[in-house]
């Protein structure tokens, strides 16, 4: 029996996010579903991915671009077993953030003279990362993969037949805007953004208007839509400027007739997945990089040699030996490996289980339902009738009829259980009552 392969991409949003399953069988990618869900209410967002049905394959999880960094690096390495420490050790220099509190990954673009690695690098603040892995494995799904959507999406374009450098890649932003940026490889190398006039003409000019500024600002060699709805005003600017305009379904198999192009990201993180597409980036790797201990000085102090070495011939066989002691304190870095994973481990357990314990310790605090309504009812005046009452985070609101609905603010206001008591919206007049709204906080 011939085994399939199936992988899961989430593009992650901050308004929600987007899933897509594929099965590879036999050499064939095939779609197996979709689904979107927005972030909200309380419930996590793993749970709906339920109607997806079981993944046995890699989950791929994809953050915006906008919560991580992309940059093209050059290192000079004799050895690339050595490419990841002396990146460790170089990360500050590139990123705004400290190397404890990012998680990083990079792919070998390729190797110019003098032992030059041209490496891409993607990183993400580590809070962020298991923020929305752990949101969802609270939900019943555990991402193995993470990485950039644009990266993903870069990937994506190349496996869909697109010519080599950079492309404009355009879709729906926030409220009703079109945003379009140029990647190369992932990294961004232009941006922007024009509000929509109009669902169709105005749709055209905003694609066009920014096109053209795109290719003044970068040498686009192909496009690709990935907003809601179909993609012609973008695919006919792309003919009128010799452009391939990509489609990133076609080859999928099984895919339903007016998909909506906004699973293009969600696509291209399944794909990973199943291992396509080139610059497979993995900011779960288990080598992210770690809190500076004192064993890591001696790593960096040997790295920082191995650099002032790499461009001074007079120092070559002193940089041979450094390189074989690094290489020797690898190996047992390496064999420690297991046990730090395992501690690690243990230490997310513990923060998960504290958050618990925050979470209901502030659930004790909170005041009963029965004594509110009580307090509520020694304070209401007998010409006044209650019509719904709603308590949520500290806020209670009220509403009901009365003769003299003014009384009852100074009557809560005068309560121990209740402060900043308020009319909320207009007081009207019906059946020879007052119709109100009030708005307390609770002390």
């Amino acid at each position: 029996m011939i085994r399939a392969q199936e992988s899961l991409g989430i593009d992650w949003q901050p308004d929600g996010l987007r899933a897509v399953r594929l099965e590879r069988r036999l050499g064939r990618i095939r779609w197996r579903g979709a689904v979107a869900v927005p972030r909200a209410g309380d419930s996590p967002p793993g749970t709906e991915l339920a109607a997806l049905g079981p993944v046995s394959g890699a989950v791929v999880l994809g953050l915006p671009g906008g919560q991580g960094f992309v940059r093209r690096l050059a290192l000079p390495a004799e050895n690339p077993g050595l490419l990841r420490p002396l990146l460790e050790f170089e990360l500050e220099r590139h990123l705004p953030l400290p190397a404890e509190k990012l998680a990083f990954d990079f792919a070998v673009l390729g190797r110019g003279p003098g032992n030059r690695w041209d490496l891409l690098l993607a990183a993400a603040p580590r809070q962020t990362l298991e923020t929305a892995a752990e949101a969802l494995s609270l939900g019943g799904v555990r991402p193995v993969r993470a990485t950039l959507t644009p990266v993903a999406v870069a990937a994506l374009a190349t496996w869909a037949g697109a010519p080599p450098g950079p492309g404009l890649v355009v879709e729906a932003g926030r409220g009703s805007t079109i945003r379009a940026e140029v990647l190369e490889a992932g990294r961004p190398l232009w941006q922007g953004e024009r509000p929509l006039t109009g669902r169709s003409a105005g749709e055209r000019e905003a694609i066009r208007a920014l096109a053209e500024e795109a290719r003044t600002a970068a040498p686009v060699r192909w496009v690709l839509w990935m907003g809601e709805g179909g993609s012609e005003p973008l695919a006919a600017w792309a003919g009128e400027a010799g452009l391939p305009c990509l489609d990133p379904f076609r080859r999928l198999h099984g895919v339903p007739a007016g998909v909506d192009p906004a699973y293009t990201a969600a696509v291209a993180l399944a794909l990973q997945g199943l291992g396509q597409g080139r610059w497979r980036l993995n900011l779960l790797s288990p080598f992210l990089p770690r809190a500076r201990r004192p064993r890591q000085g001696w790593t960096a102090a040997v790295a920082a040699v191995l650099l002032a070495s790499l461009g001074a011939g007079v120092w070559l066989n002193e940089f041979r030996l450094e390189r074989r002691a690094l290489e020797r304190h690898l190996a047992k870095l390496e064999q420690l490996h297991p046990q730090v994973q395992v501690v690690e481990a243990e230490a997310r357990r513990t923060a998960a289980l504290r958050r618990l314990v925050e979470a209901l310790e502030r659930t004790n605090r909170e005041p009963a339902k029965l004594a509110l309504l009580g307090e509520l009812t020694l304070l209401t005046p007998r010409d006044t009738w209650l019509t719904r009452l709603t308590y949520k985070r500290g806020e209670l609101e009220i509403a009901g009829y009365s003769s003299s609905p003014q009384e009852l603010i100074p009557k809560l206001e005068a309560s121990p259980r209740f402060q900043q008591a308020g009319f909320s919206g207009t007081i009207e007049r019906e059946g020879g009552k007052e119709r109100f709204t009030i708005r307390a906080r609770l002390r």
